[in-house]
Formats: C-alpha cells, structure tokens, sequence
C-alpha cells in the first residue's frame, strides 16, 4: 500500500512539473472533459499537442492531463448532527492520444486519486480513491464515417442525466467493451456493449462481469431541434435486466435555450420483479442583457417511486450511472429516485474571470410509501405512507474564477433545510456543505 502511495505522489509530481512546462507551449483549444474527444489535428506548430512521429505528418502523437485539488468541509452529513468532517482530494490524470495514419488511434489515460481520513460513515468513499490506475485504454479504427473502438473507455451521453464519466467524483467511473459510432453529417448513432469497472482504491481495477451495460444512443436535429432517442440494457448474470428507453429534445437560440428529457423502464430487478418506472430532466433558461445578471432558468426533475414496495412490481427509478450534481443539488444529498423537484437559477457575471451561480431547490418525494435516496442511489430515510412527502429545500452558490485559459478556481456553499419527512425521523438536522476547488488543465 505504501508503494502505491509513493507511486501516486510521484504521478502527482511529475504531472506538475509537467504542466508548468507544457503551459508556455499549449495553444487554447475546444478542451473537453473527456480528452479523447478533442481535436488537434491542426495544431502542427505546438510541441505537446501535436508531436510529429514521421517526416509525412500522419503519424503524431498529443499529451496532456488535469490535475485537481479539493477541499470539502461537512457539517450534519445525512442530516445527521453528528456528522461532521473536512477533508481534502487530490486527482492526477495523464494521457497520450496517438495517430497512426489515416485509420488508427490508440489512446491511453492514467489516473491517481486520493483523500486524507474521513471521518464520516464509510470513511474514504470509493469513489475518493484509486491510488494508481489505467483509467483509460482503447484502439479505434475509423473508415469513412465508421468508427469501432474497443478496450476501456468513459461513456458520456447526452446531458449525462443518466449516463455520465461523473466528473465530480474523485476517482472518475469507467467501462470495459466495444463501441461502433456512425459519424453522419446529419445523424450520429452509437452502439456499445461493455463491463462496469469499479474502483478497488488499492488493487488493479477490473472489470464487474456482473454489471453489463449495453445501449444504442442516436442523436441529430429534426428541424432546429435537436434530438437524441437512446435504448439502454443494464443486466448481470442474474434476474437483473433493466430497459431504459428514453429521448431528449433541446434548442438553443440567442435569447433562450431549452431541453426535456423523459426515459422509461422495463424489465425485471434483482428480485425478479417486473420494473415500470420513469424520468423526466427539463430546463428552460433566459439570457438577460444586463451588466452582472445574465441568465436565469426554472428547472424540473423527476424520478418514479413504488407506492407498494412489498408487490412484485417495482415503479422506483434506477437511475443508472447520473450525473445527479448539476440537476439535484451541489450537496449530493438527494437522487433521482422517488423524487420530485424543482429549481430556479441565475447566473452572474462579476468580472472577466469571476462568475456565480445561485439556485434554490425544493424536493418531494414521489411516493411516500417509497424511501428517500440520496445521490448514490441508496435509502436514507424509509417509507412512511402516513408522514409528509416535503424532503426539503437546498440553496447552492458557486462563485467560479478563470485565472487563464489553464487554471480555475471554484468555491461552492450549499445548504439543506430539512423537510417534514426528514423531521418525522430520529434525525434532522440541517445540512451545511463547502469546497474549494483547484483544477489546471493543459
């Protein structure tokens, strides 16, 4: 374990000293999160992001990370008021995206990720840790508008609603298996049948045989509308196998944007019980011309609950692999499951580099014979037909500032007034939640 540690602290050192070279050399780009889907093809005169392998041009290489720091500070962790706690994470990702002629592609991440002790229940959480790992491995081969790509790999589709590589999250998901996209003008569809790979913090990261996931994702416009219809299958070796069918429709114009997302499922859980749930993530959102105010958005989601847990149907949304953070709250207390919420936000602009983002949530629950889940799917609070459905109302400020085209820094203040059907229960307490975040990318 201490090996890994110090090999952890050296990726962490030498991404560093990395990044201060590669700083004076990077050519600002369209960077993404996921870096394998960033395009440096025409960067030729830059020394990192375009590395000429061959006298012809067509072999060449791009290398690049992210290196994070976060400081989070707890107080009443699940309403609890024993629960309180700060602690700090550290992430390190590195990656070589390599182009071997025309056809192939061979991309490589590697990650580090770590947290000092955490004194809340569950310690260090899995998704806090993974010391040194292959976050990602994968060969593409692309023929005209084709494109097969096979090895580990991050998913990311649509809104991340559902589907996401969870970027809040320290140690990052991913997923081992094979992928075919068509790459049309028009339409883009992509296949793929892959393995979840959980994190095991101290241990090789291998891929869960009981955790298949599998899907069909196709997204183009219809008019000015843009529209994504996708069919998911989740399933192990055992009862399990989930149907999520869903679309997403959105449009962005110079004074509004909007998107809705509605999914059903059907199949069958664990317990072998026939599943009939659903979603809905809708926002709509208006540019407003003023000095510091310039965007405001209502906001509406939804996740299906069971009014009768003890039948063989089960009506509670699984809600798959979400990014929850962006749509229920900075303090990750609530999940898309059994819930109704809403929220109004507005987005300030308090110089050139500084923004702020402030949004109010209320939740509910759906069904009050159903539990309360928080962000990672799990009950906290049981069923009570009798008791109110009012989980409560969560405020979130997050002031952002861009030093340059390489560095930001976040600082993020969310609170959560418990509700009534918080308060029937043996705790209650309010919760308060802080971070700072420090993140450079190059």
């Amino acid at each position: 374990m201490k090996k890994m540690a110090k090999q952890g602290l050296l990726l962490l050192g030498s991404l560093l000293l990395s990044s201060t070279v590669l700083a004076t050399t990077t050519t600002p780009a369209n960077w993404k999160f996921l870096r394998q889907d960033e395009d440096w093809s025409k960067y030729y005169n830059n020394d990192f992001k375009h590395i000429k392998l061959n006298e012809k041009g067509d072999y060449w290489v791009s290398v690049g990370g992210h290196v994070r720091y976060r400081g989070e500070f707890w107080n009443n962790v699940g309403f609890n008021d024993a629960n309180d706690d700060a602690f700090h994470l550290g992430r390190a990702l590195l990656h070589a995206d390599w182009h071997l002629g025309s056809n192939w592609r061979i991309f490589t991440e590697i990650k580090t990720a770590n947290s000092t002790d955490r004194a809340l229940p569950g310690g260090r959480r899995p998704l806090d840790v993974d010391t040194f790992a292959l976050q990602q491995a994968f060969v593409d081969y692309s023929a005209g508008k084709s494109r097969f790509r096979i090895g580990r790999q991050a998913l990311s589709f649509g809104r991340q609603r559902l589907v996401s590589p969870l970027p809040w999250g320290n140690a990052l998901r991913t997923w081992e298996g094979a992928r075919y996209d068509y790459l049309g003008d028009t339409w883009q569809t992509t296949a793929f049948a892959t393995r979840f790979v959980p994190v095991r913090q101290y241990d090789r990261n291998r891929s869960d045989k009981n955790n298949k996931f599998a899907g069909i994702y196709t997204k183009g416009k219809i008019n000015r509308w843009r529209t994504d219809f996708y069919v998911y299958n989740s399933s192990d070796q055992g009862d399990r196998n989930l149907f999520t069918w869903g679309s997403l429709i959105e449009r962005r114009t110079r004074d509004w944007d909007f998107n809705v997302e509605v999914a059903v499922q059907t199949g069958t859980d664990a317990q072998d019980r026939d599943v009939s749930a659903a979603m809905l993530g809708s926002e709509l959102g208006f540019k407003i011309d003023h000095d510091v105010v310039k965007r405001v958005s209502v906001g509406v989601d939804y996740g299906s609950g069971d009014d009768n847990p003890n039948d063989n149907d089960n009506n509670t949304f699984d809600q798959l692999f979400p990014l929850g953070h962006a749509y229920l709250g900075f303090a990750d207390h609530i999940g898309r499951r059994n819930v109704v919420a809403a929220n109004i936000a507005t987005n300030l602009r308090i110089s050139q580099k500084v923004t702020t983002k402030v949004a109010l949530h209320t939740f509910y629950k759906a069904e009050k014979e159903d539990a309360i889940y928080n962000a990672g799917g799990i009950a906290i609070r049981p069923g009570n037909a009798n008791g109110s459905s009012h989980i409560g109302n969560e405020i979130d400020v997050v002031t952002s500032y861009k030093h340059d085209r390489h560095t930001k820094i976040d600082f993020g203040l969310s609170y959560i007034k418990s509700g009534d059907a918080i308060n029937e229960t043996a705790n209650d307490a309010n919760v308060a939640f802080a971070y700072i975040s420090v993140n450079y990318l190059f």
